[in-house]
């Protein structure tokens, strides 16, 4: 499952990141697209520009700060004054197209930062007109049929792109030019533009390009998050079944412990009973009074077994279809213990065990009937695998975090550490015969353990093979005062 859903995930991560680079590649190639043809309108109006003023002969300005006389100009007429006695000076087409450039490169707008020009030439009459590399190389290739140039190239290590397209000597420009050797459709020069990449649609900066990185993590987000939400409710359902079949597989292995306990641990005693009865009525007349008291016994034991065997099987099975109910008292551990002594003592007596109470007073809260039954199957197991003249030890101590602790010692045969692991598992329960040659179920321990946890407790053992065993259980501690059962 994890890994299916990791693959999901990353074909997911690949498609969104992979489509963001492709559309990333489109708008890139469509961001070229635009300042190449914003760059190629500009220089197409700058051209308009320069025609209109080559058309008109002759354009003057006032002189200013900022519009001196143009010093590489040679023209009898470069300035005039007029009859207010102002100075006007010629302004030729590249002397306005400098004007122009100088102004923008003075505008902090928006526009004027995105495009800058200047018009340069191989063999320029001002200095400044000077091309650089990339101009100088531009102009070359114009001189080899090429009509227009757009790339991109660095000016002063910033990437710009720039765009470049010869200027041809019109017939109006000889008079200026036509001293250099120009002739009409010559390559005077050429006028370049540049565009700074940062300004370019696919700039950090753009807001088209952050709304559309925006929506490709919104996307990226919807998709991560809903794969997350699938893959945690697939989790969910599996874990479900797992459980159902876990309970399934609980379900079956006690149906075949109860069909187990019915066909055999239940048939054998009441087998037994039959037999015995049979044999004293049909022989009874026969036999001594010695041998009619040991009969009885034996039907006695048998009676007494079955009708154990049938009250665990009737509370253990209530417990796995959830027909008991926990009714929380508070009581006198001492009353619960003489409880159980005063159900076992007769099996007790007829094997000559000894059970012995060296509890204090202490409280508990928990089911009254439920604790007599856990401690009424652990004294019971107790004598069935002690011996003869052993003693049986019932405790109570109160623990430090709120609990009492009550335990039930023999000093009989004890169990190995493979018998203990198993000694609380329904599946794994096994009997042992006692050291009489008692029968169990092995079902005893198991509601002990059920009936213990209902009462929120915790119940275990401590044993050594040979030596004797010590069952343990918990309970919550309660207040004596408020006991309804004493």
């Amino acid at each position: 499952m994890r890994k299916f859903f990791f693959y999901i995930l990353v074909g997911w991560t690949v498609l969104i990141f992979g489509s963001l680079l492709v559309n990333l590649f489109v708008f890139e190639k469509n961001s070229e697209d635009i300042i190449q043809n914003k760059s190629m309108s500009f220089f197409i109006l700058m051209q308009s520009i320069r025609a209109w003023n080559s058309s008109h002969g002759r354009l003057y300005v006032p002189v200013t700060e900022s519009v001196r006389p143009n010093p590489y100009l040679s023209h009898p007429l470069r300035e005039v004054v007029t009859q207010e006695n102002d100075t006007l000076t010629m302004i030729n087409p590249a002397y306005m197209t400098r004007l122009i450039a100088e102004q923008t490169a003075k505008d902090t707008s928006n526009v004027a930062k995105t495009f800058r020009f200047h018009i340069t030439s191989l063999h320029p009459i001002r200095p400044a007109n000077k091309a650089d590399e990339w101009e100088m190389q531009t102009l070359e290739r114009f001189n080899h049929n090429v009509d227009r140039v757009f790339e991109k190239s660095d000016i002063d290590g910033v990437p710009h792109y720039r765009y470049m397209a010869p200027l041809v000597v019109q017939p109006s420009c000889l008079a200026c030019h036509g001293k250099q050797g120009y002739a009409s459709g010559d390559i005077r020069g050429g006028l370049s533009v540049s565009t700074p990449v940062t300004s370019s649609l696919i700039a950090i900066e753009n807001p088209t390009f952050q709304k559309m990185i925006a929506l490709y993590m919104i996307i990226f987000l919807t998709g991560f998050f809903t794969l997350l939400y699938f893959r945690r409710s697939m989790l969910r359902r599996q874990s479900s079944m797992e459980t159902t079949t876990l309970q399934l597989q609980q379900a079956n292995v006690t149906k075949d412990k109860l069909f187990n306990i019915i066909s055999h641990d239940l048939r054998t005693p009441a087998s037994n009973l039959l037999f015995l009865s049979d044999m004293l009525i049909n022989r009874g007349a026969d036999m001594s009074e010695e041998k009619k008291l040991h009969y009885l016994e034996l039907i006695n034991k048998a009676a007494n077994t079955s009708n154990n065997l049938l009250n665990n099987l009737l509370q253990w099975s209530r417990t796995q279809s959830n027909h008991i109910t926990v009714n929380p008292v508070i009581f006198n551990t001492k009353t619960v213990i003489a409880e159980a002594m005063d159900q076992t003592h007769l099996q007790a007596e007829k094997k000559e065990v000894a059970i012995v109470d060296v509890s204090a007073d202490q409280c508990v809260k928990a089911d009254f009937e439920m604790v007599t039954t856990v401690l009424r199957n652990l004294v019971s197991n107790a004598i069935k695998f002690s011996y003869p003249g052993h003693s049986i030890v019932i405790d109570a101590v109160q623990l430090p975090n709120h609990l009492v602790q009550l335990s039930v010692a023999d000093t009989g045969t004890g169990m190995t550490p493979d018998i203990i692991s198993t000694l609380f598992d329904v599946d794994k329960n096994r009997t042992t015969v006692g050291t009489d040659s008692e029968k169990g179920t092995g079902l005893g321990l198991i509601l002990c353990k059920e009936f213990v946890e209902r009462n929120g407790g915790h119940i275990f053992v401590e044993s050594e093979f040979g030596k004797g065993s010590k069952f343990i259980f918990t309970l919550p501690h309660g207040n004596i005062l408020q006991s309804n059962r004493l």
